[in-house]
């Protein structure tokens, strides 16, 4: 009777541990879907902002347009001054070389 006792229990542990890896194995499959599913959903490419930095730069614009323009309003030598402050003069120590393609 004890034998018997033992081989059910033997068994029943084997049984046990196979179920035990084969859930091991179903987690670890989920966990990599996982990973892939959030590296597709949070990655790098969806992280790009060219949507939006087009409209931030159109935004942009259109904001430093209507300053400029309140400026001018206010004070019209400022438009002068703004044209030239984009355009940096060359120093005369510095020359041209032409470049050849």
């Amino acid at each position: 009777m004890m034998r018997i006792h033992k081989i059910q229990i033997q068994m029943l542990f084997e049984q046990s541990q196979k179920e035990i890896h084969s859930q091991q194995l179903k987690i670890q499959a989920l966990t990599m879907e996982l990973a892939y599913l959030r590296r597709n959903l949070f990655g790098k490419k969806s992280e790009s902002l060219s949507a939006h930095s087009d409209l931030f730069e159109e935004t942009l614009q259109t904001d430093l347009a209507a300053v400029h323009a309140e400026i001018e309003q206010l004070d019209p030598s400022a438009k002068a001054d703004r044209l030239n402050q984009h355009v940096p003069a060359w120093p005369p120590a510095v020359t041209r070389t032409p470049a050849t393609y």
